[in-house]
């Protein structure tokens, strides 16, 4: 592959099929990711603009620590992994730049990300994972964001 991202990561398995999880700094999240934040509405949630601001306060306020939960993205295109010597699940993998990213979940995420870097760059050095699953097709998409979001169990609130 000529022209591609690269990024070191772990290869998983789940329903028989292998995907990826790499640790993007937020600055190549919003580069690399942003023009996909868009989502499908047909496979994820549309991005509600209105949900940015807090995110990206949020995020630029929590200086002592904040947790970012993983995006999930599908990749239709060309994606090899390479495994490292030492390991076969973790190495490098490699995504066509012609690919199409589908963000399935993170959307919100992602452009809140984008508005932080604007007033705090130094914020494009921290990380969170992303999850790189092959395209599998419309219905797998919708399937998959379901599970993420409609299908979990949200713990009881605690007192």
């Amino acid at each position: 592959m000529d022209n591609c991202y690269q990024f070191s990561a772990i290869r998983g398995t789940q329903a028989h099929r292998a995907f990826y999880v790499a640790m993007l700094p937020y600055g190549s999240v919003a580069k690399v990711l942003g023009a996909a934040a868009t989502t499908n509405p047909k496979r994820g949630r549309p991005v509600n603009k209105a949900r940015i601001p807090a995110l990206a306060a949020y995020l630029q306020s929590a200086t002592d620590g904040h947790c970012v939960p993983p995006i999930h993205v599908m990749v239709d295109g060309v994606m090899r992994f390479e495994t490292a010597d030492f390991s076969r699940s973790v190495g490098k993998l490699f995504l066509e730049v012609s690919a199409t990213l589908d963000v399935i979940d993170g959307g919100h995420r992602i452009a809140a990300i984008s508005k932080a870097l604007v007033d705090r760059p130094g914020l494009a050095r921290e990380t969170l994972p992303v999850c790189f699953y092959a395209a599998a097709g419309a219905v797998a998409a919708q399937e998959m964001f379901e599970t993420i979001n409609e299908k979990a169990i949200r713990p009881a609130r605690s007192k």
